[in-house]
């Protein structure tokens, strides 16, 4: 599985080259630009983080644009059948790539994926697997915006909310970790990046590891970023530069020519400082890269005072946490009580699906966690300062 998305990140440059090569018939441009790919650090990360199917959507989202390029309505629409294939929320994806196509590049073909986007995340996300896992509902927008549906709900503060989850430090690190590798390039044309649901749901989401690049949550917009950042390259050549070539042909001259090595120093200055600062705020990071690593052990002595977990029933905990049940007969990954996110050492598959504890660690959850674990008939049993139990109402 590693392999497969290894090689499905090498198609993906390759196809990244011809797709620059088609827009600016420029070799070189082309060769910078599949440079900038091979050595794009959430790319890296990305392909690091264990294995998630996630990783295909990237070259998926190259051959859409391709299919465009070429005016090949069968590439167009297969590329768009290959994302909804890869998981729910990547059908949002088409509908920033029809919504862009459609208003800002007059391409009509393109209106039919926003409407096949729109329905299929409804459909699998409302319907498909919550039939399927027996579940009332399972979206992760819901479950990663819960705060941002509470401003609308006129349930929380907005001026909180930006405080808490827009304008924050982490973001101010995402943000620069995504674009500083491209020189911010893609403020000539921001359209594309920001017209994706799943970049704007990474910066107000509850959920703290999609404010990293250290994980898989960049999938659904790095071949957004790079279709970006080729927009605005083209908007940049034909307006800036074109302003240039026709008043100022020494400055054209210049600017041209010192362009690519520019943004190569600007990417170099970049990683030197970025390599010097992987942030260590998990245990796998930890684990990698010390040799001693530094894992909170505080965290076990408020599990230890919460007698009620002492038994063998099954459990549910949120991630961080797994590490501390990893010799329980039961455990389950919340939110996923299901197959998919089984931990247990019992190979059978038998074992329940609805955990008898949920035990939530207060720095990665959100307010739609308590809600969602309520409607599964739960109820608190016990709290400290980073850790909440709860117990099944239905299960004795």
């Amino acid at each position: 599985m590693l392999t497969g998305e290894t090689l499905a990140i090498g198609a993906a440059g390759v196809l990244l080259f011809f797709i620059a090569k088609k827009q600016f018939s420029s070799e070189i441009f082309a060769l910078f630009t599949s440079f900038l790919f091979f050595s794009y650090p959430a790319l890296h990360y990305l392909n690091f983080e264990n294995y998630h199917p996630d990783v295909y959507v990237v070259l998926f989202v190259f051959m859409l644009w391709y299919g465009y390029l070429i005016n090949s309505l069968k590439l167009f629409y297969f590329s768009s059948f290959l994302i909804i294939l890869v998981k729910e929320q990547m059908s949002l994806i088409l509908v920033c790539f029809g919504l862009y196509l459609y208003l800002f590049k007059k391409w009509k073909p393109a209106k039919w994926i926003v409407i096949i986007g729109i329905f299929f995340f409804i459909l699998l996300s409302y319907v498909v697997i919550p039939g399927v896992n027996n579940v009332k509902t399972y979206s992760r927008v819901d479950l990663w915006a819960s705060s941002a549906f509470n401003v609308f709900k006129g349930n929380m503060d907005f001026g909180n909310f930006l405080d808490n989850n827009v304008i924050t430090e982490r973001n101010k690190d995402y943000l620069i970790d995504l674009f500083a590798p491209f020189g911010f390039f893609q403020i000539f044309n921001p359209l594309v990046i920001m017209l994706n649901p799943l970049f704007v749901l990474n910066i107000i989401t509850d959920w703290p590891y999609a404010h990293s690049i250290q994980y898989h949550y960049t999938a659904g917009i790095i071949g957004t970023l790079f279709i970006s950042f080729l927009e605005a390259a083209y908007a940049f050549n034909n307006y800036i530069l074109g302003f240039f070539k026709k008043r100022y042909k020494n400055t054209f001259r210049y600017i041209k020519l010192y362009m690519y090595p520019i943004l190569l120093l600007v990417f170099i200055l970049y990683i030197i400082p970025f390599n010097q600062r992987i942030e260590q705020n998990t245990l796998r990071f930890e684990n990698l890269f010390r040799t001693e690593p530094k894992i909170d052990y505080k965290l076990l002595d408020e599990i230890k005072d919460m007698q009620n977990i002492v038994g063998s029933e099954s459990i549910s905990v949120s991630y961080p946490l797994l590490l501390f049940f990893s010799s329980r007969k039961e455990i389950f990954m919340w939110t996923n009580p299901f197959k998919n996110g089984y931990y247990g050492v019992n190979d059978s598959d038998t074992y329940e699906t609805k955990p008898f504890y949920i035990l939530l660690y207060r720095p990665v959850i959100g307010e739609n966690d308590f809600n969602l674990t309520r409607s599964y008939n739960y109820t608190i049993i016990n709290e400290t300062e980073k850790l909440v139990l709860f117990k099944s109402d239905i299960i004795k």
